[in-house]
């Protein structure tokens, strides 16, 4: 049998796939507690970095390689009869099957299956673009979970800055002051920042599932620096260290208690783990998205009330003397 022998980097690209893959499945399945699948697929993956590695070390694989390929084509005679089929007719085909590959107006249906792991964003968005590159009006799966994916990320973006725009008005109709208003947003959008190098740090980002945080976060995270410039311009009340030993209080509880209840979904696989192990069934969601929409909810929650007891004391202390 005629075998051409096949690269090393085209294998290290095909196993990086995998291994990619089998990661992403090892931890759907850790999260849905099914600790041999993945422990199944944790080490598929590790073999597979195994050979990648090998591969990277060699300039072309080995003759043995070759030789091995054949032999284990040679223990499969029946692939040689598949190899080479005889002519097939349309009327040789089920009805069934025909007539979902085949239009009555003669179209045919095309599969294409793609050799990158599409599960990551950038990978799928590659595979769409190319695709649309032989026929602009493709559709399939990928096609689908792409334009999903990307009408779900600008919609909650927009949502996003809809709501910040409401905020700052629902501000102005309250303290009267434009100025006062950007100060109670301020917080929020320093907040913000400090949340998106969070999730930096623990390698967290944005999937259709926590995008609305956004939204949530910035009808939440403006609440403390409302109440701290009340007191202040308001009440009259300019003592710093008063605001925070009372108002303070109140924004440290309402805080606390916004992020358990959002800590509760970013805490689920531990929570799950420890009443398997003490006999209960999973008590939290073991969602991967709803998880990541919990952590990034109290990160941020985090983030502002650090922002509103913080820079925006010392900014109104610095500014009354």
């Amino acid at each position: 049998l005629p075998l051409s022998p096949f690269s090393p980097k085209e294998l290290s690209s095909a196993l990086e796939s995998f291994s990619e893959i089998c990661d992403d499945l090892a931890s759907q399945a850790l999260s849905s507690n099914k600790e041999e699948w993945a422990k199944l697929f944790d080490q598929l993956s590790q073999k597979a970095e195994e050979l990648i590695k090998i591969c990277q070390g060699l300039s072309s694989l080995p003759s043995t390689c070759l030789e091995y390929q054949k032999r284990l084509f040679r223990s499969f005679q029946i692939l040689f009869s598949l190899l080479t089929p005889p002519p097939l007719h349309l009327n040789q085909i089920p009805r069934e099957i025909l007539e979902y590959f085949l239009s009555p107006s003669g179209l045919t249906v095309i599969y294409i299956y793609p050799r990158i792991n599409v599960r990551k964003a950038e990978n799928l968005k590659t595979f769409v673009k190319e695709l649309r590159q032989v026929d602009p009006l493709v559709t399939g799966p990928s096609v689908q979970t792409y334009e999903v994916t990307k009408e779900m990320k600008e919609g909650y973006q927009r949502a996003g800055i809809l709501a910040l725009i409401a905020v700052y008005f629902v501000l102005l109709l309250e303290f009267r002051s434009i100025w006062i208003s950007l100060l109670a947003v301020l917080p929020l959008i320093l907040g913000t920042l400090i949340m998106l190098g969070g999730m930096y740090l623990f390698q967290l980002s944005f999937n259709p599932a926590n995008l609305m945080a956004l939204p949530l976060l910035f009808g939440v995270g403006v609440d403390n620096s409302i109440h701290i410039l009340h007191r202040y311009f308001t009440e009259g009340e300019k003592d710093i260290g008063h605001i925070l030993r009372f108002t303070g209080k109140a924004i440290l509880i309402t805080s606390l208690t916004t992020a358990i209840g959002f800590g509760c979904l970013a805490s689920a696989p531990f929570v799950n783990k420890v009443s398997q192990f003490l006999g209960f069934p999973p008590l939290l969601a073991g969602h991967q998205g709803l998880s990541s929409l919990g952590l990034l909810m109290t990160l941020g929650i985090a983030a502002c009330f650090y922002t509103s007891v913080v820079f925006l004391p010392a900014y109104l202390k610095w500014k009354g003397e």
